[in-house]
């Protein structure tokens, strides 16, 4: 899956069952076994999650895959919400998550025109995280792979490598290389 883009979710893949009534949740099954994910985007709207990959409500496993130079907002590689993801022998390696706004805040914005002159609202007050992972009250195992050179930008960036995010879930990650990630913020 290479050189894919989305507006707002999963530039190569999204993945969710909606079932029409709310009080039911199923899940779907997936399973990924030595595939690539290549520059993929998903980040040309307000919302960005999921570079190469999204799910919502999904059982999935990734063996031997490999997740290189994506970008979302959120989740430079890979968002999954609500799900259960494993992932094992995998490459997940320069990877970015832009953060909210994917515009320069560099310079100082004034929306009520305090100093002279009104500038537009700034929208790079968000969430901002996981480099390569976002994982949102998500179960998830990384085993015995590669996480290197990822980056959580933005205003509030957090989790260079992984960002696990609320909820009563298990995370793992056991032997594991992480190495040279960064966030302008937090981890």
């Amino acid at each position: 899956f290479g050189g894919n883009q989305a507006w707002n979710r999963g530039g190569a893949f999204d993945a969710y069952l909606d079932t029409g009534d709310p009080a039911t949740r199923t899940f779907l099954t997936l399973s990924f076994e030595r595939c690539s994910f290549t520059g993929n985007r998903a980040y040309l709207n307000v919302d960005g999650w999921g570079g190469a990959v999204y799910f919502k409500d999904i059982d999935a496993a990734f063996t031997e895959c490999d997740f290189v130079n994506n970008a979302a907002k959120n989740g430079g590689a890979l968002a999954a919400v609500g799900s259960t993801v494993t992932l094992t022998h995998t490459l997940i390696h320069g990877n970015r998550a832009t953060g909210a706004s994917n515009v320069d805040t560099t310079y100082g914005f004034d929306p009520v025109g305090r100093f002279g002159a009104s500038r537009a609202i700034d929208m790079g007050a968000g969430i901002d995280a996981g480099g390569a992972l976002f994982f949102a009250d998500t179960d998830a195992t990384v085993a015995d792979s590669i996480l290197s050179d990822n980056k959580a930008e933005g205003v509030n960036g957090a989790g260079g490598a992984i960002s696990f995010y609320g909820g009563f879930v298990s995370h793992v990650v056991s032997n594991c290389l992480i190495t040279g990630n960064s966030a302008s913020k937090y981890g």
